[in-house]
């Protein structure tokens, strides 16, 4: 996988994700429905490897061997054990918050949050943090020419805020009528959070991003020590989740990480000389249409489906807008690429050409 992202061959790897996980839950929809119960689970993961494994296999040339190289670990250790403590502490937090509630709260209650946070994490990994993955490798190669980099970077970072405060907009408005569709009415306790908590689908991206321009510049121990730093200024919101509840944690939780936005800002200016200013810009300036008509939203207390719906199409609309006459870069650039997406499959064959350019 890191082989073909080198490469820049995402082709290989979105079909290869999409043939294996589409198979794997074909079976395992086929098993659950066959009475295996939560052996279809295992079923459809065990698939989905297998598959996708003979799919990156066939996509590349790479084989493993039984060659060992001391001089060739030691080269990688340096930047690599950074990342992998980074990750793995990470991890570990992501799961602390889950663990206190369950401990503090009821089973119920841990249900309902970890609906919330895992259709959360299903927004920001299908949408804009893909596109943090693909542009990683892109920055690595751009790491010594300082210019170019600051340029793609920027570029990169309106389009992912672009799409972000989108998405977060018409999840929020639609969080009730999605979390009934596919899940039902039982699950209604989790509306309130994934309301709360969507609104750091903007930001979790951007997070993953600034991460990635330490990363694609060789800085993993800077990022590292920083981590650290952020994870110690989220111990307290465990307090606040003990004392007050689970709605004042979920909104402190929000607040928070878009205060942490603001520290790797720094750091990244601190670190790589990226702009202040155009950091801010870019990060923050779909913030202002998103707080305006979410603010109403819940000021109306909207409460019917249709009503609902017309509220997000009202906020894309207005969202678009804004981000136009703002000149968005993120905005321009998915529409100059939409445009050339457009003309390669509507492209007139030649003897269309010849005969429009005789007419």
């Amino acid at each position: 996988m890191t082989i073909l992202k080198k490469e820049l061959n995402f082709k290989s790897l979105t079909v290869r994700t999409f043939l294996s996980s589409l198979i794997g839950g074909i079976v395992g929809i086929i098993a659950a429905f066959s009475g295996l119960g939560v052996y279809s689970l295992v079923i459809k993961s065990i698939v989905s490897a297998l598959l996708g494994t003979a799919l990156l296999w066939g996509a590349t040339k790479w084989r493993p061997d039984f060659k060992f190289s001391l001089p060739e670990i030691k080269k990688l250790t340096g930047f690599s054990s950074y990342v992998f403590f980074d990750r793995a502490l990470t991890r570990f937090f992501q799961q602390l918050d889950v663990l206190i509630v369950g401990k503090v709260f009821s089973p119920n209650m841990l249900g309902y949050y970890s609906r919330a946070i895992s259709l959360r994490d299903l927004v920001t990994t299908y949408s804009s943090s893909s596109l943090t993955a693909v542009f990683y490798p892109v920055l690595s190669s751009l790491q010594n020419d300082d210019e170019e980099y600051s340029k793609v970077y920027f570029k990169v970072i309106s389009v992912i805020a672009f799409i972000s405060y989108g998405l977060t907009g018409v999840m929020c408005i639609l969080g009730r009528d999605i979390i009934f569709l596919f899940f039902g009415p039982k699950w209604e306790p989790s509306v309130v959070i994934f309301q709360v908590i969507i609104l750091m689908a903007c930001n979790i991206p951007l997070n993953s991003m600034i991460a990635n321009a330490f990363f694609s510049k060789g800085k993993s121990k800077e990022n590292f020590r920083i981590g650290v730093l952020i994870k110690i200024l989220r111990l307290p919101l465990l307090l606040v989740m003990y004392y007050l509840g689970m709605f004042a944690f979920t909104v402190s939780y929000v607040i928070l990480n878009y205060v942490l936005t603001t520290i790797n800002i720094f750091f990244l200016k601190k670190y790589t000389g990226l702009s202040y200013k155009s950091h801010f810009i870019k990060v923050f300036e779909g913030m202002l249409p998103l707080g305006i008509v979410l603010g109403a939203f819940f000021y109306f207390n909207v409460q019917t489906t249709f009503m609902r719906v017309v509220w997000a199409a009202g906020f894309s609309l207005t969202y678009l807008v804004f981000c136009k006459i703002n000149g968005s870069e993120g905005l321009e650039f998915l529409l100059k690429n939409f445009d050339l997406i457009k003309k390669k499959i509507f492209k007139p064959k030649d003897g269309s050409q010849k005969s429009s350019s005789n007419a």
